[in-house]
């Protein structure tokens, strides 16, 4: 014959108890991590949206000072460069087309508006008044942006 203990009732009830409450803290820990995990994850990918924005701008200015340097000291580039430097820009205006693609998912729309000023505005830039003057507006519109989308970035992220 078994013998069963006075309490045994209290002492079932006890574990269970002990059972739900650590049933209840490791759901809340794995709900704690995976939110954790999703906000980094999401951050991560506006950083890199960020980052992408910037390193297109970046090149879109290098390859315009190029063009404004050779045009103040009155030399001429080759063809050959010429058309490589018009190559890496339409590879560059390609490139930022894309960010702008990931931008309106991940960034904030003040951002988003940065971008579609910035193309509003490298359409307006006005080309018949020489070379000159349409290489160094290009270049204005895209320092701009530049430090338009610098400032949101670190707003956005939380990096000041």
């Amino acid at each position: 014959m078994m013998l069963v203990p006075d309490n045994w009732l209290f002492e079932t009830i006890k574990l269970l108890a002990q059972l739900g409450g650590a049933l209840l803290i490791a759901w809340l820990a794995v709900r704690w991590a995976l939110g954790r995990y999703k906000r980094e994850k999401a951050w991560d990918r506006r950083l890199q949206a960020f980052a992408d924005l910037v390193q297109v701008l970046g090149d879109m200015i290098s390859i315009q000072l190029r063009w404004i340097h050779e045009l103040e000291t009155h030399g001429s580039f080759s063809e050959e460069y010429s058309a490589k430097l018009s190559e890496r820009y339409q590879s560059a205006r390609f490139r930022l087309d894309e960010a702008r693609s990931n931008a309106m998912l991940l960034l904030p729309d003040e951002t988003n508006g940065t971008i579609a000023w910035l193309l509003s505005s490298l359409e307006q830039v006005p080309d018949d008044e020489g070379p000159y003057t349409y290489h160094t507006g290009v270049n204005e519109s895209l320092n701009t942006a530049l430090e338009l989308i610098l400032e949101q970035g670190r707003k956005t992220l939380g990096v000041y």
